[in-house]
This record gives C-alpha cells, sequence and structure tokens, in this order.
C-alpha cells in the first residue's frame, strides 16, 4: 500500500520524514521495519521505483504521464 502511495508521488517531496509520516510511524522506527521489511533501505527503493517509472515514460509511445525530467531522480531521498 504505501509503494503504491509512493509511485502515485514519485515528483513529491519522499523524505524519510514524509515516508514516516504517510505510514503513521516515527522516522526511526519506519527507517528500521522497512529496512526489515523490504531488504533495502527507502532511499534504495525509492531510486529504484523512480527508474522504473523512468523506463516506463521513456518506453511510453503515447508520452503520457510525468516527464521523466520531473521525477526528480537523483533528488536526495531518506
Amino acid at each position: 500500500m504505501l509503494h503504491a502511495w509512493i509511485e502515485a508521488h514519485l515528483a513529491d517531496d519522499l523524505s524519510l520524514a514524509a515516508l514516516a509520516r504517510q505510514a503513521g510511524m516515527s522516522e526511526r522506527s519506519f527507517s528500521r521495519h522497512y529496512a526489515e521489511t523490504i531488504g533495502l533501505t527507502p532511499a534504495r527503493s525509492i531510486e529504484r521505483l523512480r527508474v522504473e517509472a523512468t523506463r516506463r515514460l521513456l518506453t511510453d509511445s503515447r508520452g503520457s504521464g510525468t516527464p521523466p525530467w520531473q521525477l526528480k531522480f537523483g533528488a536526495t531521498a531518506p
């Protein structure tokens, strides 16, 4: 459920604070729980989701969705 929210907000602030707030947890608890559950840090997961979204956009011949340059790839994340 959180990943669906993240994918819908890839161009938004996805800082650790924003993710923890969305999950209803403290930053420390969220970070620890996320890494234990997913096997990646939140920052690494967001990076992968943004890369995959960019890949889909670049191969989308209709050009729908957010332009790749607006996905903030490489932006500072938790």
